[in-house]
């Protein structure tokens, strides 16, 4: 059996890969392009050019790319526009694209056309006008209702010195003294008010209206019995004697009963006869 073999890419003429130095020359072209510029490329077949018309910007750059060779190959010519050109690409023995040699400058519209093999093909490259800046604040004196500037040289208006700054100020502290009498003119008296007139009143004086009289509460006697909280005077004066004269018979009882038992001597057996 065979065992397989590794392939590693070509070295370059600096003995790095063909890849590497394919990168690093991409990276030197654009660091080398103008900020902002691109490359327009535009395809010549067999049946036309595409696209037709292409926008661009200032600064850019036009490439033709041929996708079908004849012999002879393509002749590529400016024909109206800020440019002029002319060159061939896509020969049977030659290259396949083309490059116009001039960047595109001003906008405008760059006319152009690709002959060969017996046909004529039209194409233009569009360089759109930039918008315009935007307008300047209009000065002070021409806003609605600002006062103009004064002209150079006028003196400051009336009611200043025209200076910012600070007036200066006296250093260190004077003596302690008491107040004197204000100078200047005396001050006036203040002038007396009258009192405000009131107009008469359209409907008549204001008339009070009559003290009313106060009725007075007289009581009055009802005959009848008031219903109230029963008392002991509901069962009368004899039947509270009865019922005092009935604990006091019960307690003389109780206690001639008790001395009766006190006083009784004990009672006592007679004991068997001696013999």
């Amino acid at each position: 059996m065979y065992a397989p073999r590794r392939v590693s890419a070509a070295p370059g003429p600096l003995g790095l890969p063909a890849g590497v130095l394919l990168v690093a020359l991409l990276l030197v072209a654009l660091l080398v392009a103008p900020a902002g510029a691109a490359d327009r490329v535009v395809t010549v077949t067999g049946d036309g050019i595409s696209p037709a018309s292409v926008q661009a910007q200032p600064r850019d750059t036009v490439t033709f790319f041929v996708a079908k060779r004849v012999l002879g190959g393509y002749r590529l010519e400016s024909t109206g526009g800020p440019w002029s050109f002319a060159g061939r690409a896509g020969d049977l023995l030659g290259s396949d694209s083309f490059t116009v040699p001039q960047a595109l400058g001003v906008p405008g519209t760059y006319t152009y056309r690709a002959s060969g093999g017996g046909k004529v093909f039209q194409g233009s490259v569009v360089v759109p006008t930039p918008p315009p800046p935007p307008p300047a604040p209009a000065p002070a004196a021409a806003r609605p209702g600002a006062a103009p500037p004064p002209p150079p040289g006028a003196p400051p208006p009336a009611g200043g010195s025209g200076s910012t700054a600070l007036p200066p100020l006296a250093g260190g502290f004077g003596a302690v003294q008491q107040p004197g009498p204000l100078a200047g003119p005396a001050l006036a008296q203040a002038p007396a008010l009258a009192a405000p007139v009131l107009p008469p009143d359209v409907n008549g004086p204001l008339v009070a209206p009559p003290p009313t009289t106060a009725v007075a509460l007289a009581p009055t006697a009802v005959a009848g019995n008031l219903p109230g909280q029963p008392t002991m005077r509901a069962f009368g004066l004899p039947s509270a004697l009865a019922v005092v004269l009935a604990a006091g018979v019960l307690s003389l009882l109780v206690r001639a009963s008790t001395a009766g038992a006190v006083s009784r001597p004990p009672r006592s057996r007679p004991g068997p006869a001696a013999e």
